[in-house]
């Protein structure tokens, strides 16, 4: 169904965007009058957006759902995001709402919902912080947004309408720092770092209104151009160096935090200006509140996706961890289940041979129930070769019984850069995928030999790990001598064998094999069987376990030893009869009530500021007006007469344009005041006989905003020069439409 939904919305999303782009100066498609109440002069930007973005964002949604790829959630998200702030986007521009932009904004809303609703589900850290997250601050946005236009409505003055601003900004950041408090993927404080949020988002829009009411206060133009210049650094700075007071006792690396913060506000927050051109003090609040909504939902995506990479660098352990859960949670591994198992008696060992019974004695598993499945973290140093040196090293790993699987990802740096290691044995099949960046595959093996040597991976990690777990029919045990003992594993067809190599206390020496595989030095591509060991340094006790402190793999070859891993057990990651999340992802997944209650309030307002039809729904006189405007035309002639005055009056509105915007009032007042005096085109005599009518309604609606601008500069007033200001420009955008036509 979504998949349907998705293609049919693709193919005639590309069809109207192209269609657009061929005939991008209307009557052909669409009537050219529509684009009146928009800054654009043709269809191409409207087609170019409508066939790339919405058009080619549903199609490869729908491709990737359909193949049932990784990327799937994240393509629904936003293509069902692209669709919906189109529909609403064009529906407040046009002023207009008809029944195709009702099917379409279902369609948007569908596929959104989905995806949302799959991210959720997902158990993805990942999708979780881009839905929290994006939710948290697309709705704290519309507060600074509302009391904006609200105040500005109610003709308040400077100080309180800053002062306002200043506190739903507070708002806003406290929406925030909720949201990405309960969206990492580690712990974090939360109270503090969500007020520490509210307090910087204050303190930026107060530099934002702070720089406002200084240039609005006739100061030297250099004072507002250095105060604007200090302001804006420090204000994308100020939110994430805030959140990293509260960040700097949780994970290393902390400081990284500032940078991607920074950098996700400095390429978000532009976006969060576009409804400008759109909207003036004459705009109804409906149409207000649908752009802002719109605009708000992008920023707030935009700045989730790459502060999502802040958390990712945030630590190198937590980057690992990250995608180590990532991987579980899409392997949908059967859950261990809450019943424990049978404890392990003296019956249990009686007919293994000594050393094995001696072995089982000193790991400390007498008496405790069985164990289905355990999960871990190492830190240490890796060589992938002998002449290669050794390179510092993470890794985490699961392993369950209950269906032999084990999943093992690492992370080095190979010239500076990070590459992920990832072995899996599951179904009776082993993988080994060597990725750099985690993007470009360097070694992809697969095949007998690998199946054989992961299953045997997974026998050492038994035996050195949860010993419980090898008391089971497909495991044998068989004595050596009083210090050595075999063991074989049998699954899905396959049997490795190994020798354990125990002390007189029963502590694990070495782990042999020969059931391992690694490729020849002297041909590549070809796999030679070679002795592996597992000499272990020395052991540790955690809740009455016996678990090793330190191991070392060493491959051993005919040209000598190559020792090729060296592994500490990090003991606060040890954790046995988990699932595949972990305990933040737990926390975290008992919030998706209230972000889903975020992401439904966000729907809401746009939802009822699209449906507030009496505000922007075009009355028929407006539109009947419309097509006769449309049926007009200016002559050549009309044209070549008009074309110096319209030149000379482009220069005149960019010098308007600049006073206005550097709020230097007297200049824009003298700008605006001789372009209202200028005379007025006599239409019984010369070449303005045969221009259409609409154009003198233009130039006296012009006049009028021209003196409009005038008087509200005169007067000082930041809000009353820019809103005249934009209503001018809108109507020069009207005239230059019909003069192109």
């Amino acid at each position: 169904m979504i998949i349907a939904l998705e293609l049919f919305a693709a193919v005639t999303a590309l069809a109207g965007g192209l269609a657009l782009l061929l005939w991008p100066h209307g009557n052909v498609v669409v009537p050219l009058w529509l684009l009146d109440t928009s800054p654009f002069k043709t269809f191409i930007v409207p087609g170019a957006l409508l066939a790339v973005v919405v058009g080619g964002s549903n199609l490869a949604s729908g491709v990737l759902v359909w193949r049932r790829s990784r990327a799937a959630i994240d393509a629904m998200l936003l293509a069902g995001g692209a669709m919906t702030v189109w529909i609403v986007a064009e529906s407040a521009i046009l002023r207009e709402f008809s029944w195709l932009h009702l099917v379409y904004g279902l369609i948007g809303l569908t596929v959104l919902g989905v995806g949302i609703s799959a991210a959720l589900r997902s158990g993805v850290a990942r999708h979780r912080w881009l839905v929290i997250v994006t939710a948290c601050e697309a709705v704290g946005f519309l507060a600074p947004s509302i009391a904006g236009t609200l105040s500005t409505s109610a003709g308040f003055s400077a100080w309180p309408q800053a002062a306002l601003l200043v506190a739903a900004g507070a708002f806003e950041g406290l929406l925030l720092g909720t949201g990405q408090a309960l969206a990492f993927p580690f712990a974090v404080r939360k109270v503090r770092y969500v007020a520490l949020t509210s307090l910087a988002a204050a303190f930026v829009w107060a530099c934002v209104m702070g720089a406002m009411l200084l240039g609005a206060s006739d100061a030297p133009i250099a004072m507002v151009v250095i105060t604007a210049a200090i302001a804006g650094p420090v204000g994308l700075v100020s939110i994430g160096f805030a959140q990293w007071l509260a960040l700097r006792e949780a994970p290393r690396r902390s400081t990284v935090w500032i940078g991607w913060t920074t950098l996700a506000w400095a390429v978000a927050l532009p976006l969060s200006f576009t409804p400008g051109p759109f909207v003036d003090a004459s705009t109804p609040l409906a149409v207000h509140l649908i752009l802002w909504s719109a605009s708000g939902l992008v920023m707030a995506w935009v700045m989730a996706l790459i502060t999502w990479q802040g958390v990712l660098h945030v630590s190198g352990a937590t980057t690992l961890r990250a995608r180590f859960f990532d991987d579980l949670a899409r392997a949908a591994l059967p859950e261990p289940g809450d019943a424990p198992l049978p404890p392990v008696t003296e019956a249990d060992l009686a007919a293994l041979p000594e050393p094995a019974r001696r072995y089982f004695r000193f790991m400390g598993v007498l008496g405790r129930p069985r164990d289905r499945t355990f999960r871990l973290g190492f830190g240490g140093r890796f060589k992938s070769s002998p002449a290669a040196p050794w390179r510092r090293c993470e890794a985490w790993q699961y392993n369950t019984s209950a269906e032999v699987t084990r999943t093992f990802s690492m992370r080095l740096r190979l010239a500076g850069l990070p590459v992920i290691g990832r072995d899996t044995y599951r179904a009776g099949h082993g993988r080994m995928l060597v990725r750099l960046l985690d993007r470009v595959t360097v070694a992809d093996g697969r095949g007998a030999e690998f199946d054989v040597g992961e299953l045997t991976t997974y026998l050492n990690d038994l035996v050195l790990l949860a010993p419980s777990m090898l008391l089971t029919p497909a495991v044998r045990f068989t004595e050596v001598d009083a210090h050595c003992f075999e063991v074989s594993l049998d699954d899905h067809g396959l049997e490795v064998t190994a020798r354990v190599f125990v002390d007189d206390r029963g502590a694990p020496v070495s782990f042999v094999s020969t059931d391992r595989f690694l490729e020849n030095p002297a041909k590549k591509g070809e796999m030679l069987r070679a002795r592996w060991s597992t000499p272990i340094a020395g052991f540790q006790e955690l809740d009455g376990r016996r678990l090793p402190t330190r191991a070392t793999a060493i491959w051993h070859l005919p040209s000598g030893e190559l020792p090729y891993a060296d592994f500490a057990l990090v003991p606060e990651s040890v954790s046995f009869n988990v699932g595949c999340a972990d305990e933040p992802d737990r926390r975290a997944t008992a919030t998706t009530s209230r972000a889903a209650a975020l992401v439904a309030v966000l729907v809401a307002c746009s939802a009822v500021s699209a449906f507030a039809q009496s505000s922007i729904f075009p009355s028929e006189s407006t539109r009947k007006a419309a097509r006769q405007f449309e049926a007009q035309t200016v002559s050549e002639e009309s044209r070549a007469f008009l074309k110096t005055k319209m030149k000379n009056h482009g220069a005149e509105l960019r010098d308007l344009a600049l006073a206005v915007a550097t709020l230097r009032f007297s200049e824009a007042q003298r700008l605006a005041q001789e372009l209202a005096n200028q005379p007025r085109l006599d239409p019984t005599s010369g070449p303005a006989m045969k221009l259409p009518t609409r154009f003198f309604e233009l130039q006296d609606e012009l006049k009028k905003n021209a003196q409009a601008v005038a008087d509200a500069a005169k007067a000082s007033s930041v809000n009353d020069t820019h809103a005249a200001f934009s209503r001018l420009v809108d109507t020069c955008m009207s005239c230059h439409v019909a003069f192109r036509k």
